[in-house]
């Protein structure tokens, strides 16, 4: 690929469309092997620019405006949990417009290069009910006006802890050795806490896309814990963010067991533009007649993937110890560098940067022999604290058709046919497909979120 022409076609797109649908899917496989997406480099340069401007940058300076942390003191960017705040409504709020990982070429969308709001702020259009008509007032599949206010109503509700002043930690309700502190006053927080849920009922695409998941959690603890009334009561609060973070990475790492996740990684890496050819050749057994992943996609999958997202986490959560603390923070730093580095499709760039931002935040900002979840002050919370955060995860890898949120690579398993799936579900697809001579199956209409009934 060049930087502003992408990379050659293999074959001619009129010549293409006239081949079988193996030999269509073995070109374009054995193309993406070396060439990933193809993509010009001046589109990884966007979304570089995107990545630090827009995520960390702008999100940094709304931090810095509405508290005391300096925006040209980046020391105090990591010491401030406000920042930590902060930056997670930002990217909620990046996500649910479209600014976030469902930005651009890697996400299919090309012009224009955003999707979401576009469609999400217009009645008419497809929205996906998570459980259809078994809640009451969610069945159906047309956005309505009603549907429309409500994510009026949480992009509103997002922008309010935005801009929010964040007010000063009192200094004899901190541990001895923190440096000043702030939080956003909890009751910022209701009101999206309150309406995205229901959002998610009405549209779970909407619920996902915010990744409210991993960030509503943060928002949650915020607004029950934030009242602090004692040096305790700030210690648990960073530990619960501890926990929501360390939860999260490993629920990813649980999410890539199996054998299904080294077939994740090789693609994954061919799409990286600073990666060379002969690194991703690596990944696979024999370019381009083999293609299944190498014992070094099995390594990077589950040594580098799954071990590193399990053990360095709980690890994290355990330590009292300076020095271990900081070399697993920048661990995850690296791990989430690397994913960045590739550009994955989906982009979840965002995502990234934020949870390697955390790592330092939560670990090097905040001595961990003092904000250890030891240290917890009512030890009996911590049972469904934890249980509360985990149940999601377990839920989704186990059962991905009954909870697909936290579920990361639950839905690429079940492609691969490695989760099972309902007898009626197999023999209604093999159905399907043999009426129409043996094509795969089409995306059902209700998949196209930019489709308006007339």
């Amino acid at each position: 690929m060049g930087f502003v022409k992408p990379s050659p076609q293999p074959v001619e797109p009129t010549v293409f469309l006239k081949l079988p649908l193996r030999e269509r899917v073995r070109i374009l496989s054995t193309h993406w092997a070396d060439d990933g997406f193809g993509t010009p480099r001046a589109l990884h340069i966007m979304y570089i620019v995107k990545m630090l401007g827009l995520c960390f940058g702008v999100g940094i300076r709304i931090a810095s405006a509405t508290s005391g942390t300096e925006f040209t003191d980046i020391g105090s960017w990591y010491h401030d949990i406000v920042v930590h705040h902060k930056l997670a409504v930002w990217l909620m709020l990046l996500e649910v417009t479209g600014l976030g990982g469902a930005f651009g070429p890697l996400c299919g969308h090309f012009r224009p290069m955003i999707g979401n709001i576009r469609y999400w702020i217009r009645p008419g259009t497809v929205r996906m009910a998570p459980w259809g008509s078994r809640v009451p007032f969610t069945g159906g599949d047309e956005r309505t006006w009603f549907d429309v206010a409500l994510f009026a109503g949480v992009l509103a509700a997002l922008v309010y802890p935005l801009a929010a002043q964040a007010e000063p930690v009192p200094g004899e309700f901190l541990p001895a050795g923190t440096g000043p502190q702030e939080l956003v006053p909890p009751h910022c927080f209701l009101p999206v806490l309150v309406l995205m849920p229901l959002m998610g009922l009405r549209d779970k695409v909407i619920f996902l896309a915010g990744r409210s998941e991993q960030y509503l959690p943060v928002m949650l603890f915020s607004a029950l814990m934030g009242s602090i009334g004692g040096a305790a009561d700030f210690v648990d609060l960073v530990v619960v963010f501890k926990i929501v973070t360390c939860v999260v990475w490993t629920g990813a790492g649980v999410s890539k067991i199996g054998a299904h996740f080294e077939h994740v990684v090789p693609p994954t890496v061919s799409n990286s533009p600073a990666m060379p050819g002969r690194v991703k050749r690596l990944h696979y057994r024999d370019v381009p007649n083999d293609l299944r992943p190498s014992r070094v996609a099995w390594s990077m999958a589950h040594i580098g993937g799954t071990a590193v997202e399990i053990i360095i986490p709980i690890t994290l959560l355990l330590t009292t110890n300076a020095t271990v603390a900081l070399i697993g923070a920048l661990c995850m730093l690296a791990f989430h560098l690397f994913i960045a580095s590739t550009f994955p499709i989906a982009v979840p760039l965002e995502w990234n940067v934020f949870f390697g931002f955390t790592a330092i935040v939560l670990w090097v900002g905040f001595d961990p022999g003092t904000y250890t979840i030891v240290n917890f002050s009512q030890p009996v919370l911590l049972v469904p604290v934890l249980a509360l955060l985990a149940f999601g995860p377990v839920l989704g890898n186990l059962r991905p058709d009954l909870v697909s949120l936290p579920a990361l690579h639950a839905p690429v398993r079940r492609e691969l046919g490695l989760v099972r799936v309902g007898d009626e579900a197999r023999r209604g697809g093999a159905a399907q497909r043999a009426a129409r001579g043996g094509e795969p199956d089409r995306p059902a209409a209700a998949h196209d979120p930019d489709s308006v009934r007339t």
